[in-house]
């Protein structure tokens, strides 16, 4: 491997649904709705929005900059350095364009959320999402919204851990995959998706996160975590509001985390245009949503939503016998 070299490399912890993965289940606000023996998870987790488009730009940004001082400093005369240097520029501009046009579609004029049920009553899961197509041709084509129903006895969960190594950095992308295998007998893998983000999920939160899912599929456990409750979501009306949302949740850190809240605010000449161009890719992504709906049998499967309310209360379980 060469000084500079990055290498990926796949650590893979699968779950057994009978044993149980943490002491503190948690769901990290991805819960979008409770029903007496359902749960629904939302596909974009709260505050993420903008986040996918401005990191496109960005880099964009970045492949244009790096094309120019390519330009700035070749040489013409120099046939081979002349061909070298405008691959390069090629290869950035390239990898620049698709990934800003890719982090555009992935928000852009797509289904307002990608959500997930857990049905425990009928051992079923329930989800909705865009069905993305690869490839630079794939931006050129209609990503179709997709439904999908899978029987919980043949999907397996595990803990995915992506780790980019090289001598400068290294950084990792945890992600809580679920396989769909074909049926009991074939264990080939038909399907696949994920609950929660790298945004949103660490090494020590996605055990947590599939723990409240297992316990509630297979222990009957409580539609929401021990002293969590439902956060009341809805799209913002206007861009003006998109930036009260982002004033928030500014305050919000100052609250709660404020080692990162005194860090955006020293880095402001950075954090504030970036933040400028979130609320703004935000708001767009709202403005161009396509309104998701369940199928009726899924609605009939799950019966009506519940009140916002605390599992520690005990209403919840009260309502529902």
């Amino acid at each position: 491997m060469s000084k500079n070299e990055s290498k990926k490399i796949n650590s893979i912890h699968h779950f057994n649904p009978r044993e149980r993965a943490s002491k503190n289940p948690i769901s990290l606000d991805l819960i979008k709705s409770v029903f007496c023996d359902a749960i629904e998870y939302r596909g974009i987790p709260l505050g993420t929005r903008g986040m996918a488009s401005t990191m496109g730009l960005l880099c964009l940004s970045a492949a244009i900059w790096a094309a120019y001082m390519i330009l700035s400093t070749t040489n013409p005369e120099n046939f081979f350095i002349h061909i070298f240097d405008l691959t390069a520029v090629v290869a950035f501009s390239s990898f620049g364009v698709f990934t800003f046009l890719k982090m555009i579609r992935l928000e852009l004029f797509q289904p307002e959320d990608a959500p997930i049920i857990f049905d425990r009553k009928h051992r079923k899961i329930y989800r909705i999402g865009s069905e993305i197509a690869p490839g630079w041709m794939g931006l050129l084509k209609h990503w179709p919204m997709k439904f999908a129903e899978y029987s919980w006895d043949l999907v397996d969960a595990e803990h995915h851990a992506q780790l980019n190594v090289n001598t400068a950095a290294a950084s990792r992308i945890h992600e809580l995959l679920f396989l769909v295998r074909k049926s009991q007998t074939d264990s080939s893998v038909v399907d696949a998706f994920s609950v929660g983000n790298s945004l949103v999920l660490g090494e020590v939160t996605v055990a947590p996160v599939w723990e409240h899912i297992r316990s509630f599929m297979e222990e009957n456990g409580p539609q929401l975590p021990l002293g969590e409750t439902l956060r009341q979501h809805h799209k913002p009306k206007n861009y003006v509001e998109s930036v009260a949302r982002a004033v928030n949740l500014y305050i919000g850190f100052w609250k709660e985390y404020r080692f990162l809240a005194i860090t955006l605010t020293l880095l402001f000449p950075i954090t504030l245009p970036g933040a400028v161009l979130i609320t703004i890719f935000s708001w767009l992504s709202y403005k161009t949503a396509i309104p998701v709906q369940w199928p009726q049998h899924v609605l009939d499967a799950i019966g009506l939503p519940m009140d916002d309310q605390s599992e520690a209360d005990q209403s919840i379980r009260l309502h529902c016998r």
